[in-house]
């Protein structure tokens, strides 16, 4: 029923959701330089001015999380689950 209801509109979402997710993969994590990925903001899953859900960017490594809508950082995330790309025990190899 849905989708004869929307058979001939054009899409105007998809683009949007498109572009929105585009532009938080191609940004790294601020704090530790890993990957951000989606997540829906369960607090506020939809805005007033904005047709498409309320997304937060959170990276997969260290847990830093931004407001993709606002841009406002939300958790610093722990740089201490990032491992250290250089040795200091001192040991060789």
């Amino acid at each position: 029923m849905a989708a004869r209801l929307i058979a001939g509109e054009a899409d105007v979402l998809t683009p949007l959701a498109e572009k929105r997710l585009a532009t938080m993969k191609n940004r790294p994590c601020p704090r530790c330089g890993g990957a951000m990925h989606p997540e829906l903001n369960a607090a506020t899953p939809f805005l007033q001015h904005d047709p498409l859900p309320q997304v937060l960017a959170r990276c997969v490594d260290c847990g830093h999380t931004y407001d993709t809508t606002s841009g406002i950082v939300l958790d610093n995330g722990n740089p201490a689950k990032v491992e250290d790309p250089f040795d200091i025990s001192g040991s060789r190899q």
